[in-house]
């Protein structure tokens, strides 16, 4: 909803029609990765708005586009790897063998529900 509403503001509910199959397919806020499914034609708007997206559900949010891929196969393959590598970085700064455990099983439920 919030991307859906800054889209409306910048490019208008005309705009939006245009990108009305723009959707968020997966979202994780352990790691802050959100998957967002466009068209080709409609990715650079996409950013745009991406840009002016400030607050999701009252919490701030900045947003930056790690990789643009072709298809949903490979999409999945990114946003597996970054998950492991901040998952990882969280295990490395877990003071704890609690800590590092429930590390190991959000990664665990986050990496399924990417499947």
């Amino acid at each position: 909803e919030a991307l859906r509403d800054t889209y409306i503001v910048c490019y208008g509910d005309a705009g939006w029609g245009r990108a009305a199959s723009t959707t968020a397919k997966y979202y994780n806020p352990i790691t802050s990765i959100c998957v967002i499914r466009a068209t080709r034609e409609e990715e650079q708007r996409v950013r745009a708005a991406l840009t002016m997206l400030r607050q999701i559900g009252g919490e701030e949010v900045v947003c930056r586009v790690a990789e643009v891929c072709g298809s949903v196969r490979s999409c999945r393959r990114t946003a597996e790897a970054v998950e492991k590598r901040r998952f990882a970085r969280r295990r490395e700064r877990a003071e704890s063998a609690v800590e590092r455990k429930t590390m190991l099983e959000a990664e665990a439920s986050a990496i399924a529900l990417l499947q």
